[in-house]
């Protein structure tokens, strides 16, 4: 046998949806360029193993994908993606099943200056926003500049 077995889910260059789903979960889990990364591979959610490796794993485990639904986690508490915690949802279901957020930039890895959101640069605050204490150090820094500049003149 040549080339990928796919469990007849192409047709010439056309996939199904089960498989587009398939390599969806996969890529926005593993690929850094993907435009959902920073929500899903950047924070640590995984595809198991056996879904990683096999599509006809993942296809036994949750059948075909039924028109109108895509790949759910439910309930979504951080889990990754795998049997136990998958299901085909609609729209309506999966936004039940969203997680809330007080900061609707919850994704972004970086601040807009381009200093990471992690370790001892991120500060918390009460609201559930992130603050960049780099960013907040060069305003302070600047604004004690000002003060002198206008203390001298």
């Amino acid at each position: 046998m040549t080339g990928r077995a796919t469990h007849g889910h192409t047709r010439g260059r056309t996939i199904s949806p089960t498989m587009m789903s398939w390599l969806a979960m996969r890529n926005r889990c593993y690929n850094p360029t993907n435009e959902k990364y920073p929500s899903y591979g950047a924070i640590g959610v995984t595809v198991c193993e056996r879904w990683r490796i096999s599509f006809g794993a993942f296809l036994e485990d949750m059948g075909e994908r039924p028109a109108g639904t895509t790949i759910d986690r439910y309930p979504n508490k951080g889990g990754n993606y795998e049997p136990a915690n998958c299901r085909w949802a609609t729209p309506k279901q999966q936004a039940e099943n969203r997680v809330r957020s007080f900061n609707g930039r919850a994704d972004r890895t970086h601040c807009p200056s381009g200093h990471p959101y992690s370790g001892s640069n991120l500060r918390l605050c009460p609201n559930g926003n992130r603050k960049c204490k780099e960013c907040e150090r060069q305003r302070a820094l600047a604004s004690r500049e000002r003060r002198r500049e206008v203390e001298n003149a």
